[in-house]
């Protein structure tokens, strides 16, 4: 995909301004028959497919939801044969941006992923599949969600499956094999993309080679979360999993059921997030429960091993019954999960 110099007008109506985020495909630009900024998404070439009438785009324009970014426009270049979608310009972030490292904390994570679900049931409602969700794709404004980037939709065929599309971070198995996206290929992405947002790290470490990154999600070698965030509950975790079975007939039969087994598993739970001290190797917030007020668990690193400490966050005085712990780092994971889970 080459890339566009600002000042580029496509079909004499879109003018290129800049680049929007790491995506150097998305520009925002300036629509000269509405005279409004937005932004346009150009989308890689696919072979054989820029001579066909584009349906989906017909499709994507009709979609409707307040969990879905619009789509003002869908079309085709006339002088490159680039497809590309026009979307309203979002001054949020996204999920990737926002989690990452600490994740989005308990509940908040678990109302994302049913906002999200719930566009995404709406573009399966219409036949089709989303075929890229992930982190960078989910926008959040204060308490409005938004599912981006709707332009590697595409028609399900009479067996419900479409051709292979995907981020490798969120890609589910059988697609990165080589095999078709699906309704339940699509709740994987959307089961990683959770996974992301409780521990602000992906099923598979990024800090791997690529190769064996693709390797260890064709295996179904995941990481599990708790290990990455000990402050979610087993039960969470336990849905968690499920969403990222390795056969397609084990995960949810839909992202709507992923995502209320996901709210039922946090039902009357105490809400962690995982919160950034320095020389702490990990550190977790409790907010307010019942009758307890703001608590934090952290790992100190002292010498060669760690003191996990629990400490009311107004006094800084230690929570009744929970000692002071010294433990080695292989056990720490361990630790944090029967300190949090005595406290939730």
């Amino acid at each position: 995909m080459p890339t566009f110099a600002p000042g580029t007008v496509i079909n004499d109506r879109y003018e290129l301004r800049s680049k929007l985020g790491s995506d150097g495909h998305v520009y925002e630009a300036h629509d000269r028959h509405f005279d409004s900024t937005v932004a346009v998404k150009l989308l890689d070439p696919v072979a054989g497919e820029s001579s066909r009438s584009w349906d989906e785009a017909r499709r994507l324009e009709k979609l409707s939801s307040r969990c879905l970014l619009g789509v003002l426009n869908a079309d085709i270049d006339n002088a490159s044969d680039i497809r590309f979608i026009v979307t309203p310009l979002v001054t949020g972030g996204d999920m990737e941006t926002m989690a990452k490292n600490l994740g989005l904390g308990l509940h908040n994570t678990a109302r994302v992923i049913r906002h999200a679900a719930a566009g995404i049931d709406r573009i399966h409602a219409e036949g089709m599949l989303h075929r890229d969700i992930k982190p960078g794709n989910v926008l959040i404004d204060g308490d409005t969600v938004l599912v981006s980037d709707l332009g590697y939709c595409a028609i399900m065929d009479a067996d419900c499956t479409t051709d292979a599309n995907g981020t490798w971070q969120t890609v589910a198995p059988e697609v990165a094999s080589g095999g078709r996206c699906s309704i339940s290929s699509d709740v994987y992405s959307l089961g990683a993309t959770a996974f992301y947002a409780f521990s602000g790290e992906y099923p598979v470490s990024l800090r791997l080679q690529l190769t064996e990154q693709i390797e260890r999600i064709k295996s179904g070698d995941l990481r599990e979360l708790r290990d990455l965030a000990p402050h979610v509950p087993q039960s969470v975790a336990t849905v968690v999993r499920k969403s990222l079975a390795m056969v397609p007939q084990d995960r949810y039969d839909s992202v709507e059921a992923f995502a209320n087994a996901l709210a039922s598993a946090m039902d009357g739970r105490r809400d962690w997030q995982k919160v950034a001290h320095d020389a702490h190797a990990l550190c977790v917030a409790g907010a307010p429960f019942k009758t307890q007020g703001k608590v934090l668990v952290c790992a100190e690193r002292r010498g060669t091993g760690i003191t996990i400490i629990a400490r009311h966050e107004s006094s800084k005085r230690r929570v009744k019954g929970c000692a002071d712990t010294n433990v080695q780092l292989n056990r720490l994971p361990v630790e944090l999960r029967r300190i949090v889970g005595a406290l939730s």
